[in-house]
């Protein structure tokens, strides 16, 4: 079933790369002969604070006060940079749908969290970078290890080959997150 899945994954998004539609994926290229297609997508989720009187985002994650309420809106920098060997076709297209982040709460606190990164000594890999906008006055703390191959939202190896079902630790849950048309508002400007 994964290798079907997987198959149907690409071919999906082949169908959106011919058509011209993802316009929220820039900056491919390929690499492995062609059967890797690296890139970069945008995505944004919302998350409701609920009663946290603080957030804890991943260290480097761009945060602007410009929310109202007691929602937050992430936006995600999904990258893929694979030069290595590749049994399977891989594409960012397809990769997208694999990273992303999670939440728990912690006392007072919502902690976000990315899942889906993974990479190789030397040949690169994929990463995900937050930004969030947040309402004015909410206590923001950056901090180390909520992101990458270390991050505690992360359950086991990644799975190369198939879909990965359960990517969160126990405790962690998804946000839901889509396309981004915006491609991030500025936000990630390097």
């Amino acid at each position: 079933m994964g290798a079907f899945r997987r198959a149907l994954g690409l071919c999906v998004a082949a169908l959106g790369v011919l058509a011209g539609c993802d316009s929220t994926v820039v900056d491919t290229s390929t690499a492995n002969g062609g059967n890797i297609v690296n890139g970069t997508a945008y995505d944004a989720g919302e998350l409701d604070l609920g009663t946290a009187e603080r957030l804890v985002v991943p260290e480097g994650t761009v945060v602007r006060e410009t929310a109202t309420g007691r929602r937050i809106t992430i936006y995600l920098e999904k990258q893929m940079a694979w030069t290595g060997e590749a049994a399977l076709p891989t594409d960012i297209h397809y990769e997208r749908y694999k990273m992303g982040s999670a939440y728990r709460h912690e006392g007072d606190a919502l902690i976000l969290a990315t899942f889906g990164e993974w990479h190789g000594k030397a040949q690169g890999g994929t990463y995900v970078r937050l930004a969030v906008d947040v309402p004015k006055g909410l206590s923001v703390e950056q901090r180390k290890g909520l992101s990458g191959m270390d991050s505690p939202a992360r359950v086991g190896e990644p799975i190369f080959d198939s879909l990965q079902t359960k990517p969160f630790a126990a405790g962690w849950y998804q946000v839901k997150d889509q396309p981004d048309k915006s491609l991030g508002g500025g936000r990630f400007a390097k």
